[in-house]
């Protein structure tokens, strides 16, 4: 029952921050839209920073779940990178509303979740460096490109998704995953 109110509490946030941004959108407003209470609002969540954060873990803990179970599987360098980029675009599938909002409203979070989200991004990021390092290292990527410019190009290519991708589009995420994959891999591909 909690955890029911709270979803839709999310639910009616991401629709609301998106019509209204973060800034014009009230508490009021959210417990209107979720037909809750303040108290009901209030139970879940201390404000709307806290709201707005939550949306990012949301996504952010999906992602890092990732990780999570890369570390359980004994794969190339090769494997985990389309293991890990097939499941980062299709994030956009489940998770597209969540990922729009924050990056659209995140500049009005308060400073005691900043952290956290670094931290927690963070997780992503290294492992996706590991992976080219370690590719790297064992010559299925070339090495002419540092690890963290491949890294934050793989990470702003997904990333950037929000602003153009469409569930109705005319590409698909299958076909958006495989050309994005062509990419990443023909530029790593090892000329040696």
């Amino acid at each position: 029952m909690h955890d029911d109110l709270q979803s839709r509490l999310i639910q009616s946030a991401l629709v609301l921050f998106e019509e209204n941004g973060f800034k014009n959108t009230t508490v009021n407003s959210i417990v209107t839209h979720s037909s809750s209470s303040k108290g009901g609002f209030y139970h879940h969540f201390k404000s709307k920073d806290e709201l707005l954060y939550r949306i990012h873990e949301s996504f952010i803990n999906h992602v890092n779940r990732l990780v999570d179970e890369l570390e359980k599987k004994e794969l190339s360098p090769a494997d985990n990178l389309d293991y890990i980029l097939t499941h980062f675009i299709f994030v956009y599938d489940r998770y597209k509303a969540h990922i729009t909002v924050f990056n659209d409203e995140n500049k009005y979070l308060a400073d005691e979740y900043k952290a956290e989200i670094v931290a927690s991004r963070r997780k992503f990021k290294s492992a996706i460096e590991a992976i080219i390092i370690k590719g790297q290292q064992d010559g299925s990527f070339t090495s002419d490109i540092h690890p963290t410019v491949i890294t934050m190009s793989i990470l702003g290519m997904v990333n950037w998704m929000y602003t153009w991708y469409k569930p109705d589009g005319k590409m698909t995420l299958d076909d958006i995953a495989r050309e994005m994959k062509t990419f990443v891999f023909n530029a790593l591909r090892s000329h040696s």
